[in-house]
This record gives C-alpha cells, structure tokens and sequence, in this order.
C-alpha cells in the first residue's frame, strides 16, 4: 500500500517531460501530426482526451497485452531508434538472462493495454489535478494533449514496480531519457528500489531533463556538460532519492559499433539528405532540386526522420520519385547500412551529423529555415552550416582528406581514437552486469573527480586499462 501511494503521489507532468515542457514543444508537436496536424485525427482538449482514456481503458479490458515473465535484466525499447541503441548491448550480454523489449511489444511496454492502470486513474485524480495548479501556463495547456497519459502514468508505474518486485529484476536498461513511455520505466524502478541504466539512443539536446539514473552509459565530454548544463537549471524529480549522484560512465555510442568507416578517397559516390520533421518542405525541395541540377547522373538518398508519417511522409516520398532519388526509409534500414552507402551527408538539426562525421563522411548542415544547432555541432566546430544549396554543393562536391578534427568528434564519442574504439557495446554491456550484481565498475574505470559534481560521479576509461584492450 506504501507503494501504491507513493506513485499516486508523484507529478505525471515530471515524468512526461516530453508533453509538458515548453523547450520540447517543437519537437513534440511536430511528431505528433495525429494530434496537432491541420486534420487533425485524435481527441483534442482535456474532455477529449478524457474520452480517448476511457476508450483505451474499455480495450485493455478486452484485449489485455500483459507484461512478459520478467527476467534479471530489463531492456526496454518503444521505439525503433531505441532498439537500435540496446540491441548491440543485448548481444553482449548473452551470458545474462534478460528480457529485451523491442518496439513490436510497445503494447505491453507502454502500458496501454494493461487494464490495472486505468482503474487505479480515478485514484490519481487528486495528484493530477494538484500537479496541473503546480504547472504554469504551458504545463496547464499540455492537459489538452496528454490529460489521458497523466492520469495513466501513476497506476502505471505502480504496476511496474510490482511486476519488476515479484520478478526479481536486478536492473532496468531504457535508451530515452525524455519520452513518457520511458521516463515511467525510470520512475517505477527509482519507487520499487531497482536501479535503472540509461544508454543514450541519440545524441542530447540542450532541452532534456537531468540524468536521474543509477547508471548513464554516456557518448562523451559533450553529452555529460550537456546533462551537467541541464542539472544546473532544474532539480531532479521527485521519484529521486535527495542528494544520490548519478554515476555517469564515458562508454561511447554503442549504436556506433557498427557504423563502416570510409576516410577520402574511399567514400562511396552517392550523398545522403536526411531531414526531419521540422524541415520545411518547401526548403526540402529546394536543397534537393539543386543537388539534382548539379549532379543529374548521381545517386542520392533522401531519409526522412523514422517519426516523419502521414502527409509529410508522402510528400517527400513523391518528391523523391520526382527528381530520380533513391529513398530510405528509417523505419525498415538500419542506419548502419543507409551510412554505407553514402559518402557526403547534409542534415538540418540531427544526431546523423556526428554518426556520419565519426565515421569518415563528408558533412554539412543545411539551414531549411529555423534550424537551431540544438544539438551543438555548429557552434562546436564539428561541421559547417550553409545556408544556400549552393554551399551545399561546393562542399560535398569535394573529396578532400578533411575529417572532423579527431579532438571533436572525441568530444562527442568517449571511445574515439583509442583501443576501444567501436567496443562501447562491450563497455555498456560490463557496466550493466556490474549494476545488475551491485558490484562496483570494473577496473577498465577510473573515476574523474574533476568532471564530477554534487549531481554526478564520472568515470572515464584509464590508460592501462585501454593499453589492456589492445
């Protein structure tokens, strides 16, 4: 019972960053055009979203999707980007026994078809609401679009805990540190007392919340300033214990591993164009039309954003049908083998930016209009920004031995440059088993206590450990 008041207890608005936070509105709307398209699809409104709850709650009483038999160790994937980060760290972890989650099971992940959380979400109520006056304008506004996922939420992560109590998980992996349908995960475990590792499935932008994870299995220097920025600005939430340190561990990408290197004079003719939902199309068009003029017999790619959908998809899909692209789509190709087949890529705002320039690729970023540089590669140094076609084609039309400065891309992946590099799975997967045993890490880590802080614990690879790796 302690338990189950404790969860009814917490802010849902904390665990939703993603729904109720102003810096994520961009991204989240643009995602979501179901919800905030010109047509839209879904319920709109606090009553709205009330209805869609009680429809969601009527399905789950018919066709329940419960959770699995648990295992020692969790991994829990909602989404394709996210599997791709913990699948290399599942294979590694082949002595342990597991549990991995993938997107096809987002069902019973996300909680939509368990019927305990929509009857427990009249007990909610009163936290709800007491979070709502809490808000401010913009978390008040986030009831219109995510009423039924806050009311959701603590039922939820009460039915997690029990179900990770009763099956003895030793650690809970998740690769979000943003999306409600992780960050519960996250909440559940922090209540039930499980320690839960974060792996990062993209590169983080300077809107996300702070690291509040017993374990966070970081790309490098860059990411950890960026959560070290975040925890500056913002306390951790409730469900934290007061004043426990995250440990914060410099692994590398593991969702790099795979990635083909091609340096200059090895690149693959054809360029890639990766977009994503905040592109305009218009300016989409207009990149592509003049890479097409400038190289009418040249392969190039188009790959929309995996969460580019409905008409937005379409369009570009008829575009590249009409200037002669090929097409990639997210969904179905892993990025490992859409990077192998390209040698120069343009992105507006995208972590394919630094998978592309760690790897050997020629790059740049293309301004389609409002681009932000939230991920930081710009004003880092990492690669330049155009913001005409032209520069565009002047750069990926060379084939000059100029790589991303090795000090930047290390920045960004920890591994970079030295015996570990493409073994980050290896690293990630020793943290987990070492977090899963209540060991402390292995003796390939030292602590840092120069990057520490009052928040986190760093621990970056020693010397004679990655002479060890050789």
């Amino acid at each position: 019972m302690r338990h189950l008041l404790r969860c009814l207890r917490q802010d849902p608005l904390e665990i939703a960053w993603e729904a109720s936070r102003e810096e994520m509105g961009p991204t989240y709307r643009a995602s979501r055009p179901g919800i905030f398209g010109p047509a839209p699809r879904q319920a709109v409104g606090v009553r709205g979203r009330l209805r869609l709850l009680g429809k969601r709650g009527s399905r789950a009483w018919r066709r329940p999707a419960l959770l699995p038999e648990a295992a020692p160790v969790v991994l829990v994937a909602s989404t394709g980007n996210q599997h791709a980060a913990l699948r290399a760290i599942d294979a590694r972890l082949a002595d342990t026994p597991r549990l991995l989650l993938t997107p096809d099971d987002a069902d019973r992940s996300r909680g939509w078809r368990h019927p305990v959380p929509f009857l427990l979400a009249p007990l909610a109520l009163p936290g709800v609401a007491a979070a709502g006056r809490r808000a401010g304008a913009y978390g008040r506004r986030s009831f219109g679009w995510a009423a039924d996922a806050y009311l959701h939420l603590p039922g939820w992560a009460w039915m997690l805990g029990r179900w990770m109590r009763r099956g003895g998980v030793r650690a809970v992996v998740i690769a979000n540190d943003h999306s409600h349908s992780t960050r519960a995960w996250q909440a559940a475990a922090a209540l039930a007392g499980v320690p839960c590792v974060y792996a990062q499935h993209a590169t983080v932008m300077a809107c996300s919340p702070p690291l509040a994870f017993d374990a966070a299995l970081l790309d490098g220097v860059d990411t950890l300033e960026r959560y070290r920025a975040a925890a500056a600005r913002t306390p951790p939430p409730s469900f934290w214990p007061a004043g426990k340190r995250t440990e914060a561990f410099l692994a590398g990408p593991a969702r790099f591993d795979a990635l083909p290197r091609a340096g200059a004079g090895q690149r693959p003719a054809a360029l890639g164009v990766c977009t994503n939902m905040l592109d305009p199309f218009a300016s989409v068009e207009r990149l592509l039309a003049a890479m097409r003029t400038r190289w009418p017999g040249r392969t190039l790619r188009l790959r929309p954003h995996p969460r580019t959908q409905g008409d937005a998809l379409a369009a570009q899909h008829e575009l590249a049908e009409r200037l002669g692209l090929g097409f990639s789509d997210a969904t179905a190709e892993p990025a490992a083998v859409f990077l192998a087949g390209v040698g120069g890529l343009v992105a507006g705002d995208s972590g394919v930016l630094l998978e592309a320039a760690a790897t050997g690729r020629r790059v740049c970023s293309f301004d389609f209009g409002g681009t932000t540089d939230m991920y930081g590669f710009i004003a880092g140094g990492l690669c330049p920004r155009f913001t005409e076609p032209a520069g565009v084609v002047a750069h990926l039309g060379e084939d000059a031995d100029d790589d991303a400065d090795a000090s930047l891309v290390r920045r960004h992946v920890a591994t970079a440059g030295t015996p570990w590099a493409g073994r980050s799975a290896e690293l990630a997967a020793g943290v987990v088993r070492a977090v899963a045993a209540r060991e402390p890490p292995a003796a390939v880590w030292e602590e840092d206590a120069g990057l520490g802080d009052a928040r986190h614990r760093v621990w970056r690879l020693r010397a004679a450990g990655a002479e060890a790796a050789r």
